[in-house]
């Protein structure tokens, strides 16, 4: 009897163990493989299939605003020996994840996440291709296709909505710069000098960040006469031209109320340009012979610019910046250093009631790690 009721024991306990190991292969709930690191030298292509990803692409309302962040880094395994690192950074959690890792191969590395669409929208090159093309990593599949090759290159990728990104755009037949909507469903462009039917006098001086701000649904543009531009008189700094300082919808439409002009020398380097409120504009102006940088807020309702100190206390210097809070807080690309403390290069967050500068991601000597740019990305996105 008492055999028996150790061998109906026993069976039972390979049935109940059976079922547990079905019930956990089948779930995968024990397999994570999602990275949260800032020393992340390297990783394979495929990373993000964490159960809260998973989740947030199959609800695309639970997705919280986050920062999409490209990061450059060295690698010999590539042909370029250089590899593009795509995070997002939950500004909610805090918490940073790597998404994918892609061999560098466009002339400028640029690119943001969906994870709504669970794509990556990157500047790649494909083949035998001598210009850029704007390519679609898939995050689950790992797989790449280009979507378009229309212009030279691109130089910063921002999203609009689940169908629409935002670029700044180097044209094939004139090399000018100009921003551009992108319809990822009918892959076609509209560019903002065809809205406004503008001419080629007309040049769009900023080559780097579309500077996208999702809460205010608009993004900053700069653009000047051309042939005052590139005149010697210009060039040799003997006399200043109009620079138009614009807030610009995803529509492309330029409305006069929402512009600004400030008389520039070509040594007066307009660096940088970002959206504090719904009619102002925070301005970086570097002066390029005494090296002095200087900081200006735009009114463009009174249609004034006055000099501020610089925002940030202990900043190095500032390459980028984006707030959501009318400057309360940024998300800040630059170097801080407090006291005696080590040079800080990267992405931070930066409090102005602190004046704290939170380490997001930091640049990697060792591996030539560095972040090349970053864009915010809005809910449901």
């Amino acid at each position: 009897m008492k055999k028996k009721i150790i061998i109906f024991i026993s069976i039972m306990s390979i049935i109940i163990l059976f079922y547990i190991i079905c019930f956990l292969f089948i779930n995968n709930s024990f397999i994570k493989t999602n990275k949260s690191s800032n020393d992340i030298p390297y990783t394979p292509a495929r990373l993000n299939n964490s159960d809260s990803n998973s989740k947030n692409s199959n609800d695309k309302n639970q997705i919280s605003p986050y920062v999409s962040i490209t990061y450059g880094i060295n690698d010999d395994t590539t042909d370029t020996g250089r590899r593009i690192q795509y995070y997002t950074y939950s500004i909610d959690k805090k918490k940073l994840d790597l998404q994918c890792s892609i061999p560098y191969v466009a002339q400028y590395g640029t690119g943001v996440v969906s994870l709504a669409n669970q794509k990556v929208y990157y500047s790649g090159r494909a083949g035998e291709n001598a210009n850029d093309s704007i390519t679609e990593y898939d995050l689950k599949t790992g797989e790449t296709k280009a979507l378009e090759n229309e212009n030279a290159t691109y130089n910063d990728i921002a999203i609009v909505d689940n169908h629409t990104l935002l670029v700044t755009a180097i044209s094939k037949k004139n090399e000018c710069n100009w921003p551009a909507t992108f319809d990822l469903n009918s892959r076609t462009f509209t560019y903002l000098y065809d809205v406004n039917n503008i001419s080629d006098s007309l040049y769009s001086t900023r080559a780097g960040r579309i500077n996208y701000n999702y809460i205010y649904n608009k993004f900053v543009d700069v653009f000047v006469n051309q042939d005052e531009f590139y005149s010697p008189k210009f060039h040799s700094n003997e006399v200043a031209i109009d620079y138009n300082i614009a807030l610009v919808s995803p529509d492309l439409l330029i409305n006069k109320e929402n512009i600004f002009t400030k008389k520039t020398k070509v040594a007066d380097d307009i660096y940088m340009e970002t959206q504090i409120s719904d009619d102002s504009i925070l301005l970086q102006v570097i002066d390029l012979v005494g090296y002095k940088r200087s900081f200006y807020l735009i009114d463009l309702i009174n249609k004034s610019i006055k000099e501020i100190d610089c925002p940030f206390k202990n900043a190095i210097y500032i390459t980028d910046c984006v707030t959501l809070d009318q400057g309360k807080t940024y998300f800040v690309l630059g170097g801080f250093q407090n006291g005696k403390e080590v040079q800080k290069n990267g992405l931070f967050y930066y409090d102005t009631n602190t004046k704290q500068a939170e380490p997001i991601l930091m640049n990697n000597d060792s591996i030539q790690g560095h972040v090349i740019n970053f864009t915010v990305v809005g809910s449901g996105l």
